[in-house]
């Protein structure tokens, strides 16, 4: 028991452990009574509180520790992440999401996540572990400080290749949906930049028929089986207006005479990537994610030779991050279209022809 010492003010205080801080350094609290008895009771009474606590924690089972955890973040996380966080705890790790805390070790959650390495992506593993670190630090921190002092083994992260449709294949996607009911999402994503919750969150008084531009400013997912109220948008940046080109806006004119109701598609995300996927298979195309018509815009921006802070504008990308991947990877496939600007450009000021370089 903590033994209380006397302040120069006539008070008794007393410091009372209460763990270690993600730093390993020692974490006390200070209990100051008027006499000696009086702080080291109320110290007592804090080291049992806390024990009960730490005890409770640890009789967690982890699958309970990590939905403790979501619960507690649910009114300040996005819906989609909030959907996310849930799927990890429904499929990830079941070797030992039913273990209680105090029986884990990091032998243990080492070989659960090799388990979960052997059939998903390094991106969902670590996206797993970390949703398990960051529980594990609130219900279990010696548990938590074990495992960044040992360091679990993950996975190595890939690098990032952007999934995109080259010229051709976008040619044949886009004949290949006319008058298909997921023309307009289609060509919303891979014209228009536009995320699969944006189209899904897309209203008709989001178009400014007089001024032919498009407001994206918001989105809608489904929790469950029903759609999300509708929600504000992904970033700052994702708040952002798209001129139309009379093409689009021929076929948004056309789908709003005949639908009713205020959303531009009726079909969830779910329902588009099943249709999508049937329409690649049609059409003899890669198999690409949904999402992917968003690196297929980039990239044709990026053959076009659009700034990367416009495109990143237009796409309401919040950093540079995917821009800069999308970019480099366009131009690595396509060397030989920078390679052919500039040449032409030297030619031009030289007064040569491309034959005649050749020929020197």
């Amino acid at each position: 028991m903590a033994t209380a010492k006397k302040l120069p003010s006539g008070n008794w205080r007393c410091q009372v452990y209460m763990g270690k801080g993600p730093d390993g350094k020692a974490i006390y609290k200070s209990v100051t009574a008027s006499t000696k008895k009086e702080a080291e009771y109320e110290a007592l009474q804090l080291q049992l509180h806390h024990k009960a606590i730490t005890q409770s924690s640890a009789a967690m089972t982890l699958r309970e520790a990590m939905n403790a955890y979501i619960d507690g973040r649910e009114g300040v996380i996005s819906v989609t992440t909030l959907r996310g966080y849930r799927t990890i705890v429904a499929n990830s790790f079941p070797r030992i999401m039913g273990t209680q805390l105090r029986k884990l070790t990091p032998a243990l959650i080492q070989q659960a996540v090799s388990e979960e390495a052997a059939d998903h992506s390094p991106k969902s593993v670590h996206n797993a572990y970390s949703l398990m670190l960051s529980a594990l630090k609130m219900y279990h921190k010696p548990l938590a400080r074990d495992l960044q002092d040992d360091g679990v083994k993950l996975p190595q992260k890939q690098k990032f290749q952007p999934n995109v449709l080259d010229t051709e294949q976008v040619a044949t996607l886009v004949q290949g949906i006319q008058g298909n009911i997921m023309e307009l999402p289609i060509l919303l994503a891979l014209w228009c930049c536009l995320r699969e919750s944006e189209i899904c969150g897309l209203r008709w008084t989001d178009i400014d028929w007089e001024h032919h531009r498009l407001h994206v400013h918001g989105a809608r997912v489904l929790t469950g089986t029903r759609y999300a109220a509708h929600k504000g948008p992904k970033t700052v940046e994702s708040d952002r207006w798209i001129n139309l080109h009379p093409y689009l806006e021929e076929r948004l004119r056309a789908a709003q005479e005949s639908t009713e109701g205020e959303w531009v598609t009726t079909l969830t995300g779910r329902s588009m990537w099943k249709r999508f996927k049937t329409i690649l298979k049609r059409n003899k195309l890669p198999d690409v994610r949904f999402h992917d018509l968003r690196h297929s815009n980039a990239s044709i921006m990026a053959l076009m030779g659009v700034p990367q802070y416009l495109a990143q504008r237009r796409g309401g990308w919040s950093t540079p991050d995917t821009m800069n991947r999308v970019y480099t990877h366009t131009m690595e496939a396509g060397g030989s279209i920078a390679d052919e600007k500039v040449n032409a450009f030297f030619e031009q000021i030289l007064g040569i022809s491309h034959e005649t370089s050749h020929e020197a």
